[in-house]
């Protein structure tokens, strides 16, 4: 009886230890110091996260205040362990984190026209009768 006690005593010891290692191996592929001290704080072993809710990252991890390439790449690999294979392509990005920015060429330029029609449909500079050198006159300054 007592061997068979302490038998399984050591198996659970040995899966206890196989968990944190597995769970361990896991966080120094996907999370950097000091972050991953706080996350290995965070769970006994990696059903813990695979079974959590990004909600529960939230509350205990404050992933949102995470630098934006570090929290992509976590909740990449969380999404993975999870099973959510299609919301491995679901990460932050430059919209979520400082909102849409505008592209300068599009705002410059009017839909539909290049910059050489533009300049060539430019009116707006006309000849001035001073402009004329036929005269062979002396100029009042520089053209």
């Amino acid at each position: 009886l007592f061997a068979g006690v302490c038998a399984q005593v050591i198996e659970v010891h040995t899966e206890t230890m196989d968990a944190a290692a597995e769970l361990d191996a896991w966080l120094q592929k996907h999370v950097a110091e000091p972050r991953r001290t706080l996350a290995r704080e965070a769970a006994s072993n990696l059903s813990d996260f695979a079974t959590c809710e990004e909600a529960d990252l939230e509350d205990v991890l404050q992933i949102s205040t995470w630098p934006p390439l570090a929290r992509s790449r976590f909740l990449r690999a969380w999404r993975k362990l999870k099973g959510d294979e299609a919301g491995v392509t679901t990460v932050a990005t430059q919209t979520d984190i400082v909102g849409p920015v505008v592209p300068v060429a599009a705002a410059a330029e009017p839909t539909g026209s290049s910059s050489a029609a533009a300049a060539a449909d430019d009116d707006d500079f006309e000849a001035s009768s001073d402009d004329d050198d036929s005269d062979g006159g002396a100029r009042n300054g520089p053209k």
